[in-house]
């Protein structure tokens, strides 16, 4: 089932033959779960309703007999469960939430959540056919399956006269005479000095010299006219006016005298109540005995986008759950694993080529710049950057491995000698005929020249 994207989505639909016993044998529910939407607050959870309940009329305050299903908010991502406990003095469901539940995935792939409950009152948490929580449902659970014993008596109260104090002044300290609570904490440094171009002299503010009283001001109407102050032109690039030398932490400062703290000899320790025998306590040891089951519920919570339920199964044992995910599961989720890592290798990849291209861009762009200003210098670095680019590439390819002619066989080695010598024959063949040609054109000459006495 898909839902749509609202901020709840709920179906119900009648189990086709109501499990009237399910505390007589193994439960197993699981079901695979696909977020359409990155998960921010919201939950997918499914529900098991009571045989009693009416489909058609099942609210998100119905009752249910379990919730089991992942749930985050924020920074909380659970796999919730929570088992429906009927009380059995008072008739009333209780619902008893597990402690310390495990993690959810909260990537958009198929995740398979699995809940195993077993006749020894054990149960198992599967997330991805992976055992992620197990405990017991009678010590992992908040509140408790059975209530304890004993509670605080709820008409207990605090005598007036005890003592909450564990640390009391002592009452026969008195403060030493040379105790001076008149000192302040902080005092002006004597030591201190005020700089060389502090001119205390100088007001920071004088009369402007250039102003004159308005033709039109008249004192008896308007009053004394007073000189307009300016700001001290000497006191632009100083400091002007009274110093003050700078504060200092008094040594002979103690503050307020106060008593010292000495244990209270009345002091019990912080008052509980007593506790009494709790009226509503039973034991119920075989919390695994649930309440009939009648419908299965889906519930969805977010307020991103929609989730995507399928494969749900109610087993009385866990082979065919096993089964289910190994033939539905697994191939679907193996499938979204290759799916995710090529698409993480492509963008891995156009990051690449875009950070090459804006690199090439870059130094096109230096280029051209150096070029205008230097044309001759660029050249340079061009033909530069080319030879050292080539030159690894011409001397592997100029010289040979090593290694190639430390593993040549004998016969190979035999080979490559036999044809060195055979060169080295053709050669002095053709230098001895290139010699005698010459020789012979010598004397051709010389014959055909003309002798001198």
């Amino acid at each position: 089932m898909q839902d749509g994207r609202e901020a709840r989505f709920r179906a119900v639909r009648p189990l086709s033959a109501p499990w009237t016993k399910p505390g007589y044998s193994m439960l197993v529910v699981q079901y695979e779960l696909t977020l359409l939407e990155p998960l921010q607050c919201g939950g997918a959870y499914i529900k098991l309703m009571p045989a009693d309940s009416d489909p058609q009329a099942v609210t998100p305050d119905s009752p249910y007999v379990i919730l089991f299903g992942p749930d985050k908010c924020n920074a909380v991502q659970r796999v919730r469960l929570v088992i429906g406990h009927r009380h059995p003095r008072t008739q009333k469901i209780e619902y008893k939430q597990l402690v310390k539940p495990p993690m959810m995935r909260v990537d958009n792939m198929t995740h398979l959540y699995t809940l195993v409950i077993r006749l020894d009152n054990s149960f198992e948490i599967r997330v991805d056919n992976s055992v992620e929580r197990h405990g017991s449902l009678l010590r992992d659970f908040d509140p408790p399956i059975n209530p304890p014993k004993l509670i605080p008596d709820p008409d207990d109260r605090k005598p007036d006269d005890w003592p909450e104090d564990e640390w009391i002044p002592d009452p026969v300290a008195t403060k030493p005479d040379d105790w001076d609570e008149t000192e302040p904490e902080r005092i002006p440094d004597p030591h201190a000095k005020p700089p060389r171009d502090w001119l205390e002299a100088e007001p920071m503010q004088i009369p402007d010299p250039d102003a004159k009283m308005p033709d039109d001001w008249d004192e008896e109407d308007d009053g004394p006219w007073e000189v307009p102050l300016i700001d001290n032109p000497r006191c632009a690039h100083r400091r002007c006016g009274p110093w003050t030398p700078p504060l200092v932490p008094n040594p002979k400062f103690k503050g307020p005298w106060t008593p010292p703290l000495i244990p209270n000899p009345k002091y019990k320790g912080p008052w509980r109540p007593r506790e009494i025998q709790n009226p509503l306590f039973f034991e119920d040891r075989y919390p695994h005995k649930l309440e009939a089951i009648g419908a299965l519920a889906l519930e969805h919570w977010s307020v991103e986008g929609g989730a995507a339920f399928d494969n749900i199964l109610i087993a009385q044992d866990e082979r065919p759950a096993q089964w289910l995910a190994n033939s539905a599961w697994h191939p679907k989720f193996s499938l979204q694993r290759r799916i995710e890592r090529y698409d993480l290798e492509r963008i891995r990849e156009e990051k690449t080529s875009q950070w090459q291209q804006e690199l090439l861009f870059r130094a096109a762009a230096v280029f051209s710049t150096l070029y205008e200003r230097a044309p001759v210098a660029a050249t340079f670095l061009v033909g530069a950057a080319i030879v050292l680019l080539l030159a690894p590439i011409a001397y592997f390819v100029a010289v040979p491995d090593s290694t190639d002619r430390d593993q040549r066989t004998p016969r190979t080695a035999k080979r490559e000698s036999a044809s060195a010598s055979s060169a080295k024959l053709l050669v002095e063949k053709d230098v001895a005929a290139a010699v005698t040609r010459t020789g012979e054109a010598s004397t051709v000459r010389h014959r055909g020249a003309p002798t001198s006495k």
